[in-house]
């Protein structure tokens, strides 16, 4: 399966415990003011054992003050 994410601020996504995708503007040097836009992380590739897979997404709001997130997913039957 594919991940993506779309929106503002800092985010990181774990699936089963491993780090798929981690974006943190701050820690690139990228302008504060200006910096968040989720969309610039390339989407990773994940798989999905069978059964129960826990997801957890981690967001943090840019310097404005706002977060939004997206978690756009895709496989081989379906896309984003």
């Amino acid at each position: 399966h594919q991940f993506a994410l779309a929106g503002q601020g800092a985010a990181r996504l774990r699936i089963g415990g491993e780090l798929v995708l981690d974006y943190d503007p701050a820690a690139k040097g990228e302008n504060p003011a200006a910096a968040g836009d989720l969309s610039k992380v390339q989407p990773a590739t994940a798989t999905l054992r069978s059964g129960y897979n826990p997801i957890e997404l981690e967001i943090q709001s840019n310097e404005q003050g706002a977060a939004t997130v997206r978690l756009l997913w895709s496989s081989s039957v379906f896309g984003f």
